[in-house]
């Protein structure tokens, strides 16, 4: 079965035994685009708190993607402001875990503009709307997230399955976009 991701920006994709299903091809096709130009990939997490590791966990995943500056950021993204701007990507890809009272392993993917400052869906400190602004005023460059919603993340806590599935299919959608990719298992 082909998957169909991304029907809407913002969407909500339920994830089951792998499979991504949604409607609007349309859309994935504008996000897959967005990848086709000079991308920066951030995965945001805490590797000791369960789910709040997916981001992390998908940017290892993703060991070398043509034309991709792919950074395992941990819970400091802004940290790596800097390096963004010496790279100038076309589009910064925000990869993170989210509480957004969805269903365990969905994902949503919004752009910078859809991030509202009052929505609380980061599990971290710093708000994705500030961050996001701040990436896209610095580097011109257009912004999504790709959140995964967590089940749990409590300190030393591994990933839960649901998580993991939603990871694996993130990997897969990244990975479609690029002609020549490798995969760390």
């Amino acid at each position: 079965m082909q998957n169909q991701l991304f029907s809407a920006i913002p969407l909500l994709v339920q994830v089951s035994k792998g499979d991504l299903t949604m409607s609007g091809k349309g859309q994935i096709e504008l996000f897959r685009q967005a990848l086709r130009g000079r991308v920066a990939i951030i995965g945001i997490g805490n590797e000791m708190r369960g789910d709040d590791a997916v981001g992390c966990y998908i940017a290892r995943r993703l060991h070398s993607v043509e034309n991709a500056l792919v950074i395992e950021a941990g819970d400091v993204p802004e940290n790596y402001a800097g390096l963004l701007r010496e790279y100038k990507p076309e589009c910064i890809v925000l990869v993170d875990a989210v509480n957004v009272g969805a269903d365990v392993g969905s994902i949503i993917i919004m752009s910078a503009e859809e991030l509202s400052s009052s929505l609380a869906v980061s599990t971290h400190g710093m708000p994705l709307k500030l961050l996001s602004d701040y990436l896209r005023r610095e580097t011109g460059a257009e912004v999504f997230l790709i959140g995964i919603q967590v089940k749990g993340t409590e300190l030393g806590a591994p990933m839960s399955d649901e998580v993991q599935v939603a990871a694996e299919a993130i990997v897969e959608l990244i990975c479609s976009a690029y002609p020549t990719v490798r995969v760390r298992a």
